[in-house]
């Protein structure tokens, strides 16, 4: 039985990209958005995506996750997708004072099939800390 649904983050945070496809450093580097960010290459037998992530906390592999995720969500939903959301907001008072707090969960259905994706170009911009990566899927 084919598996249905997949949770794009968690199954296709790498799919297809190796360390070798990006080294964030000198030879990466872009001092604007690259030209492809608003413009990106098409082509009949591929599908494109973009992500890009700012800086991050935990370093520069969560950042890469976080743009390679968003580029593969992105070439996912070109691919006759089925997204299927769940958001839960909850708010509380005590003694006057209030929070509020979300939690989001996203699921992704592509009719049983893998998606796999390679780094066809990305860069850092070092100025605004923003990683940029083009991602390329075969239809």
């Amino acid at each position: 039985m084919k598996l249905k649904y997949l949770l794009i983050p968690a199954m296709f945070l790498f799919a297809g990209c190796s360390m070798n496809d990006l080294s964030i450093g000198s030879n990466n580097t872009c001092n604007t958005e690259p030209s492809w960010v608003l413009n990106p290459p098409v082509d009949k037998s591929a599908i494109y995506g973009i992500g890009i992530a700012p800086e991050n906390f935990k370093g520069e592999q969560a950042q890469r996750k976080s743009a390679v995720g968003k580029a593969i969500d992105e070439i996912a939903s070109q691919l006759k997708t089925t997204v299927n959301s769940q958001t839960i907001i909850q708010a509380s008072t005590h003694n006057k004072e209030g929070s509020t707090s979300m939690n989001s969960v996203s699921f992704q259905t592509v009719n049983g099939q893998k998606v796999s994706a390679r780094i066809i170009k990305s860069c850092k911009n070092p100025k605004t800390g923003y990683l940029y990566i083009l991602m390329e899927a075969k239809k």
